[in-house]
């Protein structure tokens, strides 16, 4: 880039908009170019800060708290995600002008250009133009007070790599089909190294390397068609060839694709591409198994999930475009999901709730819970309608209740081995990985304290341990660890939820309420045993106004979830308490009227959200 080049492009930046030409000509010839591949790292946080540096074009991320060699976004375990850094901007003047070490590392999600400064060109520059130095500080000013409002925003999904990992009819259909469900969701450019030959006039010019002098005009070129729609396809030719590599590089998300049928083995190109030390990926990897039309219930993708380390693992049939859809939104981080809390017998409310859902038309496209919220939300992630699962709860919970295989209460008041053959019954021997909707549930591991997301595994065996109340019944053993309910540390999971979602959010509460408890608490100092054992014993007696173990333990589980439970109910799209107080936690044969409530209230909510007209935007589930 010549001086003239550079003074131009400084002119339209707008920090220097009205500098006089004199301070843009200093500039321009003080800095040098930079060039930067997709992955690779332009400072890290505690390092001197001896530059700033302008974009040419390409993009930045920045990120707080991000030791080690790469740099993810927050949902993949870093601490915070501070923004992006586009083309025309300045980054690096904070270190520079207080002298202090870096305060956030900075890579490159893009192959990108940059114009660097240096401390001592600097400081000549603002020896002889002190008007440079006000509008920095005036820019960092600026900057400091966005960082602020938006620390805990997400990196933006706009570029995506295609990876094909097989080459048949049905992966170059599912390609069509995940364009066309992109397209939903905003304007949408696929290429592939022949589209932009046949753009750029020029055969071959996809494939040429970074290195190369005529890579500025292909970069440009796609930075402007970036500048130009809302999502970017960049699909990867079938071997490790330069444009392949560029995908990679020009990715805030890689999909692999793969037919389900095929061999599960890592293949040859991914091994290329993410392995050391050609590996320079920093977006999130996920994989897409396409099933044929009419196949069955997934099996086997722990087979997938071993081969490679991919953050997520979608199903999707073929020529089924809900399912795509779906898969789309969650994908771009615009889906919308839903939470089910505990509550004992009280959860079967959520089925009745789900009902007014679907009737509403509502879409769900990830769904998790916790404790019976976990059962629940665990058949519907089976693809079951609501019918079905009516049936299926009611001949577990009501007409074969397995909460009374009482023991001696060393370990809990109950076996569980009633619940364990039910759960076993209900779920079969699927895995989590297997089913066909985004699904987790929470445990508490009582070895650390912690609470577990399970989202891969045995499903009947993680949601017995979702629903472990201590006391009641005995906790899951696994690795030395114990796992419990889950609503000792989370009733209400829709944090995980919102990060996992990026949409909307739902939650739906079964839990009593302590005001509705306290309406009902006895008069008398301590609970007396003849009293309470002639109240169960004959019907006539004035009834006692103790709660049951059950609901005292169950209430005892839920408190050290509280203030995660109101955090809960500000910060969601809706949030339903449904009014089933009033049902003890055991009242098994009040199914069919728990489940009831549920529909009937959550109709009554629906319509009111509808009237009231709630903010909308492309991810609303009633867009």
């Amino acid at each position: 880039m010549t001086a003239d080049e550079s003074q131009s492009l400084l002119a339209g930046i707008n920090v220097f908009s009205h500098a006089d030409p004199s301070v843009l000509q200093d500039l321009a010839v003080a800095m040098e170019q930079v060039r930067l591949p997709g992955g690779a790292t332009l400072f890290r946080e505690g390092d001197e800060g001896d530059e700033l540096y302008i974009v040419v074009r390409g993009r930045l991320r920045a990120m707080k708290g991000c030791p080690g060699s790469s740099c993810l976004p927050p949902e993949q375990g870093m601490d915070a995600y501070l923004g992006e850094i586009g083309r025309g901007e300045v980054v690096g003047e904070l270190a520079l002008l207080t002298q202090e070490r870096r305060s956030a590392t900075v890579i490159a999600v893009r192959d990108t250009e940059l114009l660097k400064l240096s401390r001592e060109a600097f400081l000549q520059l603002i020896h002889t133009h002190p008007s440079l130095l006000e509008r920095l500080m005036r820019m960092l000013a600026h900057r400091l007070r966005g960082q602020s409002r938006s620390l805990c925003a997400r990196a933006p999904i706009a570029n995506i790599a295609l990876v094909p990992l097989t080459s048949s009819r049905l992966i170059a259909e599912s390609l069509e089909a995940l364009t066309k469900a992109i397209m939903e969701l905003g304007s949408v450019l696929r290429v592939d190294s022949v589209t932009v030959d046949r753009q750029l006039g020029e055969t071959g010019i996809a494939q040429i390397p970074i290195e190369s002098a005529a890579h500025s005009a292909l970069g440009g070129w796609l930075d402007d068609q970036e500048d130009r729609y809302r999502f970017m396809l960049y699909e990867c030719d079938r071997t490790c060839t330069p444009w392949t590599q560029r995908c990679i590089r020009q990715a805030d998300l890689i999909v692999l694709l793969a037919s389900a049928h095929a061999p599960s083995e890592r293949t040859a190109l991914e091994a290329e591409l993410f392995d050391p030390p050609r590996q320079t990926a920093i977006a999130p990897l996920e994989l897409i198994l396409v099933h044929p039309e009419g196949h069955r219930q997934p099996m086997n993708s722990d087979r997938w999930l071993s081969a490679r380390q991919v953050s997520t693992l979608y199903h999707v049939r073929a020529h089924r475009s809900e399912e795509y859809r779906r898969t789309v939104r969650l994908l771009t981080v615009c889906a919308s999901g839903l939470v089910l809390g505990g509550g004992g017998i009280r959860g079967v409310a959520h089925l009745g709730a789900i009902r007014a859902l679907e009737e509403a038309s509502i879409a769900i496209d990830a769904i998790a819970g916790t404790s019976m919220g976990a059962v629940i939300a665990g058949q519907y992630a089976m693809g079951l309608d609501h019918r079905t699962m009516f049936e299926m709860n009611r001949a577990c919970w009501k007409d074969r209740w397995p909460m009374n295989d009482y023991t001696i209460p060393f370990v809990s008041c109950l076996a569980g081995r009633k619940l364990d053959e039910r759960l076993q019954h209900m779920f079969g021997e699927r895995r989590i990985e297997d089913l066909p909707y985004r699904y987790f549930c929470l445990s508490t591991d009582l070895t650390t304290g912690a609470a577990r997301v399970h989202q891969r595994g045995e499903m009947w065996r993680y949601i017995r341990a979702s629903c472990a109340l201590p006391g009641i019944l005995p906790p899951v053993f696994e690795e030395g660890h114990l796992l419990a309910d889950g609503a000792l540390v989370n009733n209400l999971p829709a944090d995980i939820m919102k990060r996992i979602c990026g949409g909307p959010v739902m939650v739906i509460d079964t839990s009593p309420s302590f005001e509705q408890k306290e309406r009902r608490l006895p008069d008398e100092d301590t609970p007396r045993t003849i009293r309470l054992l002639w109240s169960k014993l004959y019907p006539l007696a004035p009834p006692c106004r103790w709660p049951s173990l059950f609901d005292i333990l169950a209430r005892a589980v839920t408190v050290g979830s509280l203030e995660k439970e109101r955090w809960v109910k500000d910060h969601v799209d809706l949030y339903l308490h449904l009014p089933v107080d009033h049902f003890r936690i055991n009242d098994y044969g009040a199914f069919e009227r728990i489940v009831e409530v549920g529909y009937r209230w959550t109709q009554k909510k629906l319509a009111q959200w509808a009237r009231e007209g709630p903010e909308k935007d492309d991810c609303s589930p009633l867009g």
